[in-house]
């Protein structure tokens, strides 16, 4: 419905443990009002190594959202900051209290300089990965072909080393719903 609201019709979902239950609940996306084909995982390949599987269906600017993340930005404004800094990738970026399970992120004005996967101890930053990035598909270049690898450990740290990453900061209610706890959580405050 998010995707669908803010004018995406078509969706690639990479789809790997228990893919035919996703793919018996969503078939075609039809019933959804959107168009959606599947990239399937043999075996875990990491969040970057299934864009490896569908390079030939990403084409264009792309936004990739986490499944375990509940958010709603203005995708149109997020796309707007991306085209304007000529970003390789944005990454949506929302302040939370406790970091310790989150990808922390420094940057200098808009552009990221260096993240911090799930700190231990204390941290300068609050700025946190919200899980929703917007993508150009030269991206695709960065990531190892038929490897596991990690869009945040492994391809966004090089991508901000080269000046090609940048944080789109969003104050929007944000929901990392990567657990049970913390997923009956959004179920009670989400609105």
């Amino acid at each position: 419905e998010f995707l669908r609201n803010n004018g995406i019709k078509k969706i690639i979902a990479c789809v790997g443990y228990k893919n035919e239950k996703i793919k018996e609940f969503f078939g075609n996306g039809g019933k959804f009002g959107v168009d959606i084909t599947y990239v399937v995982e043999d075996k875990p390949m990491g969040t970057a190594g299934p864009f490896t599987l569908a390079k030939n269906l990403i084409k264009d600017t792309t936004v990739v959202i986490n499944v375990d993340t509940l958010l709603n930005p203005n995708l149109q404004e997020v796309f707007e900051f991306h085209k304007s800094n000529s970003a390789v990738a944005t990454m949506v970026l929302t302040t939370i209290d406790d970091v310790s399970s989150s990808g922390v992120v420094k940057v200098r004005g808009n552009q990221i300089v260096e993240f911090v996967e799930k700190p231990k101890g204390k941290t300068d930053s609050k700025l946190v990965n919200a899980g929703l990035y917007i993508i150009e598909p030269e991206i695709i270049d960065y990531i190892p072909k038929n490897k596991f690898s990690m869009l945040e450990k492994d391809i966004f740290p090089q991508l901000a080393k080269e000046g090609k990453m940048f944080g789109f900061v969003w104050d929007g209610k944000f929901f990392d719903i990567g657990t049970p706890d913390r997923y009956e959580k959004a179920i009670k405050e989400w609105r």
